[in-house]
């Protein structure tokens, strides 16, 4: 099988995996192949991408309540700050079901 980009890359010693050359021999990557490799990559930065995803919509909740608090009855700033909350809840449903969906696809492939 062709290695494309990943073929003849020294895991152990590249100063792109420097910081992460532990993290990705705990996840089966060895220095000398490239098999699961992106894989093992995006296996470590998703679950700081999720925690990233909840500070940005809590901060959208609290940034909308505080609008509509001080709207003073100005029907626009209600109305804007009513469409932040919708936008606000679609982003938990997106984030909700990802997580899960990611749960469900490592316990499948056994990662």
């Amino acid at each position: 099988m062709d290695g494309g980009v990943w073929q003849g890359i020294d895991y152990n010693n590249s100063t792109l995996f420097k910081g992460l050359t532990g993290k990705l021999g705990r996840l089966g990557v060895s220095g000398n192949g490239y098999q699961g490799a992106p894989a093992a990559i995006v296996n470590l930065i998703i679950p700081y991408i999720l925690v990233l995803a909840g500070l940005i919509l809590f901060a959208t909740i609290l940034i909308a309540g505080y609008n509509m608090l001080t709207s003073f009855g100005d029907e626009n700033k209600i109305n804007s700050a009513k469409k932040m909350l919708t936008n606000a809840a679609i982003g938990f449903g997106i984030i909700f079901i990802s997580y899960w969906l990611l749960l469900l696809v490592k316990t499948i492939f056994g990662m």
